[in-house]
């Protein structure tokens, strides 16, 4: 099952794909890569998790200038459920 959100934080998120699967009697949701703008990850990961979802937003290190910041593995992208 396909769906496109948008919700009303100035990100603009869409999600990519959405499913439930029966597990043993239960449903789990599976993880939705979410598609953001560019460098607004945090925020809209910081939104979703006061909504309630588990959200996953891998970060690497890079050397910038002469100090190391963390940025997102995936430009413009996050993990949800």
């Amino acid at each position: 099952m396909s769906a496109t959100h948008s919700c009303c934080v100035p990100c603009c998120v869409v999600c990519m794909s959405v499913g439930d699967e029966c597990y043993k009697g239960k449903v789990q949701l599976q993880w939705c890569a979410l598609y953001t703008k560019p460098r607004k990850e945090r925020q809209v990961c910081s939104f979703l998790e006061e909504e309630g979802y588990k959200v996953y937003l891998p970060t690497i290190p890079v050397r910038r200038r002469g100090r190391v910041v963390t940025v997102p593995f995936f430009s413009c992208y996050l993990f949800a459920r």
